[in-house]
């Protein structure tokens, strides 16, 4: 059930570009297509109003909606910053459409920018628990922009006097116009009385009615025959594509091809994960060596910590005399880590909050992916305020075929370490990893 959540009014917005442009199912579509999911915010479906005057925008999503306006600032930063970082990725991608220089990639950025354009904050809402930093940001006037009347009230009316001025200081002989125009009715009514009239009879009007249907009806079979997402012909896997060619709209996929190419991938994703056991396994084997004497014979190196290895990797140490948290995982998805403050702010992805450095955050969609990611939270030693902090880690994207993911958090703290192994399938799954009070 659509859900209403606030009224735009037409008098202080105009459009950008057309109403193909603006399409709500297309866009959708295509946004679907280009993001599969990942995006932070959704669109509010227009409405036009009982009135005509202003548009009102509906939701799917049936949580309670809260205007991001109505936020503390933190929060409203915060959705801020996500919402920017999305937008940043929809440019990327309508950039990539527009340097095709074709009339559909055009059109295609073009849509996909006026999904992003909305005249401000206030038309910004959030559907869920905003507290919790993961209540999804609804758009609504998007595809408009904010217009200023500069001919309005009584500023109008001295530019209107310098583009008209007022008539003053011309005369105009009306005697010698009225006889001219008499004289001009007199030759008209002599002219009619000398031409009979024609007679046109009904028939003649069914006739170029009938001529009228017969050039329309093709067009009108045509058009509601071939949408815009196409038809499929019957007994086959072919599409036929009316106006736009299939541009605005997903591609109908064959549905026994996406089960076999989803096998395919597990069956890829066993392999892949069997050579790297046995990799591991030919790695730990060591070949027998002639013995020799124990007061010469090195003592052998103690290997780094993975997480400390993939650290210096990336250029980056652990320091004595700070606390912090690891992540580690084998593959290229994207998974990020968090730490929730006792205010309720987040700290991660390049947010530091409440005396927590993000330090390092890797896999990040444009980013070049790797098969060993790490992420890295850090805080000076007893410095964190007092109240309860919780550790979590989000399933963010799916960038590598195997959608499993098993996952290591390193927590070093009070000269302590604790290591937890856990994995998560699905993706935008949040994880709780551990909780601890700092009194």
């Amino acid at each position: 059930m659509s859900q209403f959540v606030t009224t735009t009014p037409l008098h202080v917005m105009r459009p950008l570009g057309s109403s193909a442009e603006r399409s709500f199912p297309r866009i959708e579509a295509m946004l679907q297509r280009e993001f599969r999911e990942q995006l932070c915010f959704a669109l509010a479906e227009p409405v036009k109003s009982k009135d005509g005057a202003g548009i009102d925008w509906y939701t799917e999503l049936e949580e309670i909606v809260t205007p991001l306006s109505a936020l503390p600032e933190a929060y409203m930063d915060y959705y801020r910053a996500r919402l920017e970082a999305d937008k940043a990725t929809v440019k990327a991608a309508a950039q990539q459409y527009e340097d095709r220089s074709d009339p559909a990639g055009r059109t295609i950025a073009t849509a996909l920018l006026n999904a992003i354009s909305y005249p401000g904050d206030e038309h910004v809402y959030l559907v869920g628990d905003a507290q919790s930093g993961e209540a999804k940001l609804l758009l609504t006037a998007w595809g408009y922009e904010r217009h200023s009347f500069e001919l309005a009230g009584s500023h109008a009316i001295g530019k209107r006097e310098k583009i008209f001025p007022p008539a003053g200081g011309v005369s105009i002989d009306m005697t010698a116009a009225q006889e001219t125009t008499a004289e001009t009715a007199r030759i008209a009514a002599a002219n009619a009385l000398d031409t009979p009239p024609k007679r046109r009879g009904w028939r003649t009007g069914v006739f170029y009615l009938l001529w009228l249907l017969a050039f329309i009806l093709p067009f009108m079979v045509g058009w509601m025959l071939l949408p815009a997402c196409g038809i499929r012909v019957p007994f086959t896997d072919r599409i036929v594509y009316g106006w736009g060619d299939g541009t605005y709209c997903l591609q109908v996929a064959n549905p026994q091809a996406e089960r076999g190419a989803l096998e395919t991938q597990a069956l890829v994703a066993d392999m892949r994960r069997l050579e790297d056991a046995l990799r591991d396994m030919i790695e730990r084997c060591v070949s027998p060596t002639a013995p020799q004497p124990p007061l010469t014979s090195p003592a052998p190196a103690t290997p780094l910590p993975t997480d400390q290895n993939r650290l210096q990797q990336n250029g980056r140490t652990l320091n004595a005399n700070e606390d912090s948290v690891t992540l580690t995982w084998n593959n290229k998805n994207d998974l990020d880590l968090y730490i929730v403050c006792p205010d309720g702010s987040l700290a991660g992805i390049e947010t530091s909050a409440c005396g927590v450095d993000a330090n390092l955050d890797r896999n990040k969609k444009y980013t070049p992916l790797t098969n060993q990611p790490i992420e890295l939270l850090k805080w000076p030693s007893d410095t964190l305020q007092p109240g309860q902090y919780r550790i979590q880690v989000k399933y963010f994207a799916q960038y590598d075929q195997q959608l499993r993911t098993p996952f290591t958090v390193t927590l070093r703290r009070n000269g302590q370490v604790q290591i937890f192994n856990k994995e998560t399938s699905s993706v935008k799954d949040v994880v709780p990893i551990i909780e601890f009070t700092v009194p």
